[in-house]
């Protein structure tokens, strides 16, 4: 819901954030009962965990990054703020994934670019200058000031870079 971005508090993004991971991640266990019903191996990834922590990255991570996955099967590319950017739907895109043991045919990857060469809007917008505007980004720290315990329970606390994206609603 684009309109969550603009409200005077995080948790309607929040509260929307959750439930379409948590309809996914129900959508995604339901189409790999089908698939196995068919005799497919199929393996949901959820988009928001449970992760592993990665000493040598130095930061959690998937069974898979869902967002490489997603631009390499055509469903965007990731922009400047690291998040997977679409022509319709711009960076308001949440993932989740099936992994499947069988050949599949890929769709061509998306043709179309996603941040003007010069655009530096969410590294500007960062509160913590945790982007650095060329689509680097320190993650540890990106998700420490994020994401977190508030008063009133676990909140997403900062999305100012999704915000600022001049494709926050699609790419034009």
């Amino acid at each position: 819901l684009r309109s969550t971005l603009d409200a005077n508090s995080t948790l309607p993004y929040t509260v929307a954030r959750n439930t379409i991971s948590d309809d996914m991640a129900k959508m995604a266990i339901n189409l790999c009962y089908r698939l196995e019903t068919d005799g497919v191996t199929a393996v949901p990834v959820h988009s928001v965990g449970p992760t592993e922590w990665d000493p040598e990255a130095g930061h959690t991570r998937g069974i898979i990054s869902l967002k490489n996955a997603a631009q390499l099967a055509g469903l965007g590319n990731i922009g400047k703020n690291t998040l997977l950017v679409n022509r319709e739907y711009g960076n308001m895109i949440w993932l989740s994934a099936i992994l499947v043991a069988e050949d599949l045919e890929p769709d061509a990857v998306a043709e179309y670019g996603t941040c003007p060469p010069t655009c530096r809007r969410c590294a500007e917008a960062c509160p913590i200058q945790a982007l650095d505007g060329e689509g680097g980004i320190r993650r540890s720290e990106c998700w420490d000031f994020a994401f977190g315990d508030e008063p009133g329970g676990w909140r997403i606390k900062c999305f100012k870079c999704r915000n600022a994206c001049p494709n926050k609603l699609g790419v034009r």
